[in-house]
């Protein structure tokens, strides 16, 4: 979760970098509504990972509020995208008891540390689990970047939509 909003970070920083006073410009007039909503459904988010509860139900509650706001966003470019991507990202985890399930060895590769089947890393909405346990494993977080960068996190397919679709909407026309 960290690593996404590092990477989200950054993709803000290259916008106002490569387009200087233009990129700020355009982040300063882009017109989203219901603001609110995500803030929201990362403090639902949140709440789940801290207090290790009622995570199914709070992710469902995520996920419609940051849905809602995809939907009253949509006709900005790459709100489908960010949509695809919450949705498929919130179908493996609520198919999966409400964790985003990490294979043993993507979180090996990441930190070092092998972990057994059904572990909950610290702060975290993932759970190891071995792919035939799996609803969706493919929808899992089990994609890592090359070489020395593989440490960084373990990334699922609706991540990758997600910061697709926020770099399309941050990006000028």
């Amino acid at each position: 979760m960290i690593a996404l909003l590092l990477v989200l970070g950054i993709l803000l920083l290259a916008v106002v970098c490569r387009n200087g006073r233009a990129g700020l410009i355009r982040l300063a007039t882009l017109r989203l509504r219901g603001g609110y909503l995500p803030l929201l459904a990362c403090l639902a988010q949140l709440d789940g990972v801290l207090t290790q509860q009622h995570r199914q139900a709070l992710l469902i509650v995520s996920a419609g509020l940051l849905c809602g706001f995809c939907w009253l966003n949509r006709r900005q470019f790459g709100m489908l995208l960010i949509m695809i991507g919450i949705s498929l990202n919130m179908l493996v985890m609520v198919a999966n008891g409400g964790a985003m399930p990490v294979s043993s060895t993507a979180l090996a590769q990441v930190n070092n540390h092998y972990a057994i089947s059904g572990a909950v890393p610290r702060f975290s909405k993932a759970r190891v689990l071995k792919d035939n346990d799996v609803a969706f494993a493919w929808l899992g977080d089990r994609l890592l970047l090359p070489g020395s960068l593989a440490h960084l996190a373990a990334w699922s397919i609706g991540d990758i939509l997600l910061l697709a679709g926020v770099g399309r909407l941050l990006w000028p026309q």
